[in-house]
């Protein structure tokens, strides 16, 4: 029996990986080196917008699913409002980005809710509080010496995140991030999920405090999305594709399986009943 994708996986297939697909070189060849030889296809300011805070994993069953234990063990971290990779030193990632002392710039809870970065996150949900229309609640993540920082001491740690902005309109809480830089096989479901936790903490603190939310939203803004060829990137990518698209007879135009219909969204027709 077919797995569709839940809305979330669908954007996702739809905004990004279907756009980067099209970029790998057995299409139009729209392919940059970064590093001097790392291959990648990227989209240059993506945009995705009416992502929902309440489902966090981005899956694509069989092939690229949400690590559940790890997302949970990483929020537990950033819980904690550390610097120090300690309790994430068997994660290659984080122990390979650490300084010589062992500690980083990306713990996401650090950054909005240590005293260190001015408890950030309760000063946003305040200003919600205080004013439901103001444009001013905002948590910044990085900051202007990350320059020199990301790299002082042997570390490896230029912030990805550059801020997340709140504000209620109609009833409905927009949480909007935005990102310097997003790797959308190996990044984008850990930084969705945390972002889903925070956005879905704030409804709660912003409902408790007598303000009424009808609804929420995420909107997602990334400077670079993209995928190296490096690590599979380029294969898991194929697989997706392949896996949760259909062709349609009309304008040969692939397009994504989404719930328990089947849309070609270049030329509009259901193939349900094929054009």
């Amino acid at each position: 029996m077919k797995t569709f994708l839940n809305h979330n996986s669908a954007k996702v297939f739809r905004e990004v990986l279907y756009p980067l697909y099209k970029n790998l070189p057995e299409n139009f060849n729209n392919v940059t080196t970064v590093y001097g030889t790392v291959n990648t296809v990227e989209i240059v300011n993506c945009q995705i917008k009416g992502l929902q805070p309440d489902n966090e994993f981005i899956d694509f069953p069989d092939i690229l699913v949400a690590n559940r234990d790890y997302i949970e063990r990483e929020k537990q971290w950033y819980l904690k409002a550390t610097r120090s990779v300690e309790d994430m030193k068997d994660i290659k990632i984080w122990a390979n980005i650490a300084d010589e002392e062992g500690n980083i710039h990306s713990n996401y809870g650090y950054r909005i809710f240590h005293a260190d970065n001015d408890c950030q996150y309760d000063k946003a949900v305040a200003s919600l509080i205080a004013d439901s229309s103001t444009r001013q609640s905002v948590c910044i993540y990085t900051y202007p010496q990350i320059q020199t920082d990301f790299n002082a001491k042997g570390c490896k740690d230029f912030i990805c995140t550059f801020s997340t902005q709140h504000m209620i309109r109609n009833g409905k809480l927009i949480y909007i991030v935005n990102m310097r830089s997003n790797d959308a096989i190996f990044g984008l479901r850990n930084d969705f999920a945390w972002h889903c936790y925070v956005c879905n903490r704030m409804r709660a603190d912003l409902e408790n405090a007598g303000i009424e939310i009808n609804d929420d939203e995420i909107q997602w803004n990334a400077g670079s999305m993209h995928i190296y060829e490096a690590r599979g990137g380029w294969d898991k990518l194929r697989a997706i594709v392949k896996a949760n698209s259909v062709i349609c007879d009309k304008c040969n135009y692939t397009e994504i399986e989404v719930q328990s219909s089947k849309f070609c969204r270049k030329c509009g027709d259901a193939m349900k009943n094929p054009c």
